[in-house]
C-alpha cells in the first residue's frame, strides 16, 4: 500500500529549479560550441513553471 502523505500543504516535489532549454541552448553559444545542443537533452528539461 502506498504510504500517505501527512495532512496540510502539499510538498513540491522539486524544489530546486530545472534549466529551461533556452537556458541550456543559451550555455551552449556562451561555449560557443560548433554544433547545437541535441534534441535528446531538450527534450530531457521540464517544461517551464506556468504562471498562475
Amino acid at each position: 500500500m502506498p504510504i500517505r502523505p501527512p495532512p496540510g500543504p502539499p510538498i513540491p516535489a522539486v524544489s530546486l529549479p530545472a534549466p529551461a532549454p533556452a537556458t541550456i541552448i543559451r550555455l551552449f553559444n556562451e561555449e560557443k560550441l560548433p554544433y547545437s545542443p541535441p534534441m535528446s537533452l531538450i527534450s530531457l528539461a521540464p517544461p517551464p513553471p506556468k504562471s498562475p
